[in-house]
């Protein structure tokens, strides 16, 4: 499997070691010969046609073979911040929409799934804040903080055999946490 970088870190690092001589051919690239013998509004279109093409091949050199251009993970973080600021305003709704669309655009991020549990604990659904912690806990299944939650909420649903594995497991990890054997 190819590594895979995003577009704007590595065209940063390997576009600006282009060497100049690229330039020199690039406009070279933008003045076709026979451009020159087509009517008017023809030869600007071979002019603009040989351009575009030479800004692609320069932006194909910019890239090594198996590099993939994403923009998901700015676009993960756009709607992080919009339900981080919702959940700071407590329009918890509008945070959890966000924190969906989030989800949706990367699926293995433990902590989007982290944070939209908490959302519906906020909101007081708790079977959608164990649906959360469950997932969270496929992803990492380490993350203790998850398994707390989710034990604690499996008492308030009276689910006792799901509290008491969930605690257990949670006490043997973090033996001096007094929170949880309270719980």
């Amino acid at each position: 499997m190819a590594h895979t970088r995003s577009c704007a870190s590595w065209a940063s690092r390997r576009c600006s070691t282009v060497p100049a001589a690229s330039t020199v051919h690039l406009s070279a690239a933008t003045r076709s010969p026979s451009s020159a013998s087509l009517p008017a509004p023809w030869g600007l279109a071979a002019v603009c046609v040989n351009a575009l093409v030479a800004v692609l091949v320069l932006a194909l050199a910019c890239f090594p073979p198996g590099a993939v251009c994403s923009t998901a993970g700015s676009v993960q973080q756009k709607h992080l911040e919009d339900a981080l600021a919702h959940l700071a305003a407590t329009r918890y709704n509008e945070a959890l929409s966000a924190f969906d669309r989030a989800a949706e655009s990367d699926p293995t991020n433990y902590m989007i799934f982290f944070r939209r549990a908490t959302t519906y604990l906020s909101l007081g659904r708790i079977s959608s804040a164990i649906r959360d912690f469950s997932k969270v806990l496929d992803l990492r299944p380490n993350f203790d903080q998850a398994l707390l939650q989710r034990g604690k909420l499996y008492l308030k649903t009276c689910d006792l055999e799901a509290a008491v594995a969930d605690l257990s497991i949670y006490v043997k990890s973090n033996p001096s946490d007094g929170g949880a054997s309270e719980a």
